[in-house]
């Protein structure tokens, strides 16, 4: 499997009700994928995008699939959730970056913002790079 975590929206939404620590099946998952155990810094981005991205998840209206993690064939890099359904009658795929920034300035680089008063690539172009590397689920 390309991600660490896929299901419904609904089911989805009824496993982290039910779980204390939803990321210890992100954790399960990435340690049968890598072979290794994901450090700390991870797991705590984990625990605060997962509880955003329920946020988001549990006020729509259909049901749709997720994908939590999902890795990029191309680049190796990891979304933090694909929502793929229907949209307008055609197949969609909605993708959900989750950043823990406190704050945030654009910079005069659009491939470039200030967050917590570091440099780092703009999650607008992050996702645009997906994109570019045609994600397939």
């Amino acid at each position: 499997m390309n991600c660490l975590y896929y299901n419904d929206t609904l089911s989805f939404l009824e496993e982290y009700e039910n779980n204390d620590d939803f990321s210890s099946i992100l954790t399960n998952s990435y340690r049968k994928l890598y072979n290794s155990t994901p450090d700390s810094h991870l797991i705590n981005s984990w625990r605060g995008s997962i509880e955003y991205i329920y946020g988001i998840i549990k006020d729509l209206i259909d049901k749709k699939g997720i994908s939590l993690e999902y890795i990029i064939p191309a680049s190796g890099e990891r979304a933090d959730a694909i929502l793929i359904g229907m949209g307008d009658n055609k197949p969609s795929i909605e993708i959900i970056e989750v950043k823990g920034w406190r704050k945030f300035t654009y910079s005069k680089n659009p491939y470039l913002v200030y967050a917590d008063n570091k440099r780092e690539i703009n999650p607008v172009y992050q996702v645009l790079n997906y994109e570019r590397d045609k994600i397939q689920c």
